[in-house]
């Protein structure tokens, strides 16, 4: 079996807008080592001005949580053990 998009199709889906995730990637690509390592940087100061580098980090735009299996649990406070 094959699927495929109508015209219409091919032409609403032109139109929806990058997922910010997606954004994201496709902008770190496009940068220098150098201008990587600066991002790097940062990110790690401000995690820890935010006091959350133990924290397993959410996905973008949504209310599930990257942690490996029994972190973020219900139940459990964030970024610990269920």
């Amino acid at each position: 079996m094959k699927v495929s998009l109508t015209a219409k199709g091919r032409e609403t889906v032109s139109k929806v807008p990058q997922i910010a995730q997606g954004l994201l990637l496709s902008g770190l690509k496009e940068l220098s080592d150098e201008d990587l390592q600066t991002v790097s940087e940062g990110l790690r100061r401000l995690v820890g001005i935010l006091g959350v580098e133990g924290m397993p980090p959410p996905l973008l735009l949504s209310p599930e949580i990257n942690a490996p299996e029994g972190i973020g649990d219900p139940g459990s406070r964030a970024g610990e053990p269920a």
